[in-house]
């Protein structure tokens, strides 16, 4: 009878951990297992890329201040996911692109207070998002979990391979190719990094290839649909509201204040919109009204703010974005060069020959052509009817 009972139970046990134990050893393979600071240890020791892109958890405030603190950078780039194409070929300094640290300038202050306690960069270039100003804006929590739990899944996390698989994010022939008891790669950690090439390098800068490959569609970023709706809601809600957050404004100004405290030397600038999302602000009239409520009164709190979101000024165009609100590497090489044009304290430390290069030769690419990524090609993925040429 407890034979019976005991074989029972076994069966049970096998039929219902054997898919978990494969799950278990996709995951593995395909590097989403790895703690923050292995990850972060092996792109600061590594002089080549090493792309790190999960699909279980979102890398941001704890990998970036892991990363900070083993490279300790003499430039640091802060702010949202907006300034993740600033790469470290732009400059001639050490650089780290904390992009994806900063949802909020609460959040961006607690981490510009926490590095640097563990080391002073020299030089901060941050990045304002205009909506961090905004009334109705749902301030993000920032994640505040140990680095060294940040690789413990939960249980659902194990499942989400079969999910990929029914939603043909991955497929069946990608799970099963890394079934496998050892890791093919040391230089590609976590399942969009293993099968799409996409996500964080060493640098703290992001590679979007899942994306301008058009590997995977995002029906709601073509002709930026995802972002015009975002106006939309936000130009409904601000009908009821004040136009800014003054309090933000305040708040963005102690951080600045504490920057330079630190002698850190700050450049600062507004991240850049789409042109053809510029050109219809005239269709969001409440959020137009609460940009140009907000230039006016940063000027008076920093008159030094470089105002690049009516990107007219840096001649790129709409083909050049990764959608309506991210502009790619050519939009930050133009970018960064109109800035240092205009600041001789940057010319010191960024790469101007290469700007130069890159803004003539790939213009209408979103990303630079990489060996990295050799025979994979940025396609039209906007459907906006661009003409991407490589030379």
């Amino acid at each position: 009878m407890y034979r019976l009972f005991i074989i029972k139970l076994l069966c049970f046990i096998a039929l219902f951990s054997t898919p978990i134990g494969l799950n278990l050893l996709f995951l593995y393979n395909t590097g989403e297992l790895v703690g923050l600071g292995r990850l972060a240890a092996q792109q600061t020791e590594s002089n080549s890329d090493i792309i790190a892109g999960f699909a279980t958890r979102n890398l941001g405030y704890n990998y970036k201040k892991e990363l900070y603190s083993q490279q300790k950078p003499n430039i640091l780039i802060l702010g949202s996911s907006r300034v993740l194409q600033l790469r470290a070929e732009f400059f001639t300094d050490s650089v780290l692109n904390a992009g994806s640290s900063m949802g909020s300038v609460k959040e961006g202050f607690n981490f510009l207070r926490e590095v640097i306690k563990i080391h002073k960069p020299k030089t901060l270039i941050l990045g304002v998002d205009y909506w961090w100003f905004d009334p109705n804006y749902a301030t993000p929590s920032f994640n505040k979990q140990s680095a060294d739990l940040d690789h413990i899944l939960s249980f659902r996390s194990y499942l989400l391979p079969f999910r990929w698989i029914y939603d043909g994010k991955i497929t069946p022939q990608e799970y099963m190719k890394n079934l496998r008891f050892s890791r093919s790669t040391s230089s590609l950690f976590g399942v969009d990094a293993t099968l799409r090439k996409t996500g964080f390098n060493r640098d703290g800068s992001y590679f979007y290839y899942k994306t301008v490959t058009g590997k995977e569609k995002d029906y709601y970023a073509i002709g930026f649909k995802k972002s015009h709706q975002m106006l939309t809601l936000s130009n409904e809600k601000l009908s009821k509201t004040p136009k800014i957050d003054i309090s933000q404004v305040e708040l963005f100004s102690e951080l600045i204040d504490y920057a330079r405290q630190h002698d850190v030397e700050v450049v600062t600038f507004l991240t850049p919109i789409a042109p053809s999302l510029e050109n219809s602000m005239q269709n969001y009239p409440n959020v137009n009204e609460s940009i140009e409520q907000l230039k006016r009164v940063l000027r008076v709190h920093l008159p030094s703010i470089n105002d690049y979101l009516i990107s007219t000024v840096l001649n790129t165009c709409d083909c050049e974005y990764i959608d309506g609100i991210h502009g790619g590497d050519v939009t930050y090489a133009k970018l960064l060069l109109e800035m240092a044009d205009h600041n001789t304290k940057l010319l010191n430390i960024v790469n101007m020959d290469y700007l130069r290069f890159v803004s003539s030769r790939y213009g209408g690419l979103a990303m630079i052509p990489r060996v990295f990524f050799e025979g994979q090609k940025e396609v039209d993925f906007l459907k906006l009817g661009c003409n991407k040429i490589y030379e």
